[in-house]
């Protein structure tokens, strides 16, 4: 392990910054830079361990600075020495191996790149997979930034994943939801030679030029930190080469930094897989082309106990710790009821035990599909909410989850009030209240998604406290088991600032009780946002269901990242493990996730019933942030030719001191506050077209404004004071 050679480390020679990273060549043998740092862990086998030449691989150490990663293994076209320290503009070209490696020349060849590879650098070894991915985190840094990055000298890195029986490799470091490489030329930011234009700007971390004194290595930029993913099988033996050099001339060195023990999901001493798969032939085994089944529940019990732990995730694979090799596990899958009709499984584990030290233990579920069916899903997802005079971002994905091909046409209607300003989906045919998009075979299991951004127009256009309405539904000539997710609608409050974590319903603060039937759900969003200075690598959200919602109706909508959702009673956790969010300094858009659920109320709400819900989202460990309460009443259905929702407009809100009601049509004869509870705070009668009012003693939270005129007839509006 690191710290048994912490005492080698006080003997190595380098120089010691005030946040730069320090570099040894010589504190660890190749072996222990694998087994001790980069995996820490005895229980994956790793065997077959090679590198190139020393002085191009190192141990590097953050010294508490302001190096993303703490410590863990340095990979360099030069001398790894010499990217000690913080940016000093000395050392750029340096020469170690003054090889070209045919692993990595194969892999930029087949991306289109013609020269060569020089001065490469490579530590390669075999491992026995535990589980079905193998992930690593990383960073590039290249000297190559700024001045070269818009030349052909794309100096890369590798992370070449073979499987040792079929011989088939493939590149796990690739520019995400790409197939290019990691370069300098793939990962560039043009505020640092405006020479060419910005590619994947998001995933650069920093320039090193510009502001040396707090940098903490001599390189001019890198990335920001970034995940090696490869799919494996369980059991099947593969190699790795991780690799970085130089391409088109050996000058300007590269490198790349893998943090230690950055190897997931961290499995060591023993641990329980569940994974659910579609039985395509019905022989109860996984083989190899038979995808996961992810429309269902796993669910766990230790010692016969009655507390059952509900869990899920969207890859149909999810895992359980063990701490003692006396407790006894009751396995267990529940298909969703939507999906009960056309699928079936009758496989359980029963008192279960798991040995000390024994690794993965990996029980499997197969699910058979009793008769094929259509079913497609649209949904409405906002990445901000609405302001005046700033755009309004929203996501459409539609979803095929059922058994057969589907073609069809998608429809987007947007809020009066907005006007579209792009669509990132080619083809669109604009409509005079949106657009459609016509796709074809769209395949079981397959996702089309795409990114709408509106304008928001600027008060008096709009008021603070009105609302946007936008919807999505997709049609198709099919017969559907489940109609009710063809459309989704998302109504959401214009706000003057808003917090960036934040949760709210689709339906917005009330629901016209006539309209809400037995098998309509709430649906609700939270969203988080890393406004930090520093990527998080864990993001937990917890959700606390109130008494009036049913935990058993309870379905996963989406999620903007891999997660593990675990269900105890109404208590709901998701944990996003090694997300690596990024802080919206250095990516506004890459640092904001959400989650999308839908939940039905107890059997008999009533007209004045309010369910309120908030949620705690935690990063790191850090001290949880806990999201706006969001309520939602159940209201009659009005009639208020003129004393509408409309007429009426409440600033600012939210509220701190002093809030403002004005009504563009009517006399507001009277005014009712009180809280999410229903009960009364003030009333006062007002018999004027615009009152404002004191609020500066209210608590912080949601209140209900019912304001009516002499016609008695009456309006609600929501006030949110800060």
């Amino acid at each position: 392990m690191i710290k048994n050679y912490l005492l080698a480390l006080v003997l190595f020679p380098a120089l010691l910054w005030s946040q730069g990273i320090t570099v040894s060549t010589t504190a660890f043998t190749p072996t222990q830079l694998v087994t001790d740092v980069l995996f820490a862990s005895n229980c994956v086998e790793i065997s077959n361990i090679s590198t190139s030449s020393a002085c191009g691989i190192g141990y590097f150490n953050a010294n508490a600075g302001g190096f993303p990663f703490s410590d863990g293994i340095l990979l360099s076209s030069g001398q790894a020495s010499s990217i000690a320290g913080s940016y000093t503009g000395l050392n750029i070209s340096t020469t170690c191996s003054n090889q070209t490696d045919p692993d990595l020349q194969q892999m930029m060849n087949a991306y289109g790149y013609t020269g060569n590879n020089l001065d490469a650098t490579f530590i390669k070894f075999h491992f026995v997979a535990q589980t079905n991915t193998v992930n690593f985190d990383y960073i590039f840094a290249s000297q190559e930034y700024g001045q070269f990055q818009c030349s052909a000298f794309a100096d890369a890195v590798a992370f070449i994943l073979t499987d040792l029986v079929t011989g088939v490799s493939t590149n796990m470091a690739t520019v995400p939801n790409s197939n290019f490489p990691v370069s300098a030329n793939t990962i560039r930011d043009a505020l640092f030679n405006t020479s060419c234009a910005s590619v994947n700007s998001e995933y650069f971390g920093s320039y090193n030029v510009n502001n040396p004194a707090s940098s903490a290595i001599n390189m001019r930029g890198q990335t920001m930190p970034m995940q090696a993913i490869g799919n494996v099988i369980p059991g099947n033996s593969y190699s790795i080469k991780i690799v970085v050099g130089d391409y088109g001339d050996p000058s300007f060195d590269s490198a790349v930094f893998l943090h230690s023990g950055s190897y997931y999901p961290g499995l060591c001493s023993q641990m329980i897989e569940m994974i659910a798969f579609l039985d395509a032939n019905n022989n109860g085994i996984k083989d190899d082309d038979e995808i996961n089944f992810k429309h269902g529940t796993f669910t766990h019990t230790i010692n016969n106990s009655d507390d059952e732990i509900n869990t899920s995730s969207p890859n149909g694979t999810v895992f359980v710790s063990t701490t003692s090799s006396t407790d006894t596990y009751d396995l267990n899958y529940t298909i969703d009821p939507a999906f009960s009709p056309y699928f079936s499984t009758s496989t359980n584990f029963n008192d279960i035990t798991v040995a000390e030290d024994s690794g993965l233990n990996t029980y499997y579920f197969p699910i058979a599909n009793t008769q094929p069916y259509h079913d497609v899903a649209a949904s409405l997802i906002s990445s901000n909410q609405p302001q005046p005079g700033f755009d309004y971002h929203q996501s459409i994905a539609v979803t095929n989850n059922g058994t057969m091909s589907s073609s069809g046409t998608v429809t987007f209607t947007k809020d009066p009030l907005l006007s579209i300003t792009s669509v990132s989906q080619p083809g669109t045919v604009n409509t005079p209240t949106g657009f459609t998009y016509a796709y074809t075979d769209l395949l079981p299991n397959e996702s089309l998604s795409f990114n709408v951004t509106s304008l928001v127009p600027t008060i008096p256009t709009v008021a603070l406290g009105d609302y946007v309405i936008n919807s999505v539904t997709v049609a198709t000539a099919n017969v559907e088991i489940n109609m009710e997710n063809n459309t989704n609608t998302l109504s959401e409050i214009i706000v003057g600032a808003y917090d960036p974590n934040d949760k709210m319903e689709s339906h917005g603060a009330s629901i016209p009780f006539d309209s809400f039937g037995t098998d309509d759900s709430l649906e609700y969003t939270i969203r988080f946002q890393n406004t930090g200075t520093f990527y998080a690598t864990r993001v937990r959200i917890e959700d606390e269901l109130e008494a009036q919602l049913d935990p058993s109706s309870f379905q996963m909508i989406s999620a903007s990242h891999d997660y593990t959702l675990t269900r105890i009673n109404n208590k709901l956790v998701w944990t996003f493990n090694n997300i690596l969010l990024p802080s919206m300094e250095d990516s506004e858009e890459a640092s904001q996730g959400y989650v999308r659920f839908k939940i039905k109320p107890n059997a008999g709400p009533a007209v004045g019933d309010i369910i309120t819900n908030e949620a705690s989202i935690f990063f790191d460990f850090n001290p949880p942030i806990v999201t706006n309460l969001f309520a939602t009443e159940f209201t009659t259905t009005l009639s208020t030719p003129a004393f509408n929702d409309q007429s009426l407009v409440v600033y600012p809100n939210p509220s701190k001191s002093m809030a403002t009601i004005s009504s563009k049509n009517e006399i507001i004869e009277t005014l009712k506050i009180t809280d999410v509870t229903g009960k009364t705070i003030k009333t006062m009668t007002v018999d004027a077209a615009t009152i404002s009012i004191n609020v500066a003693d209210l608590s912080t939270g949601i209140y209900l404004l019912e304001l009516s005129n002499s016609k008695q007839e009456r309006v609600v509006k929501k006030l949110i004071i800060q």
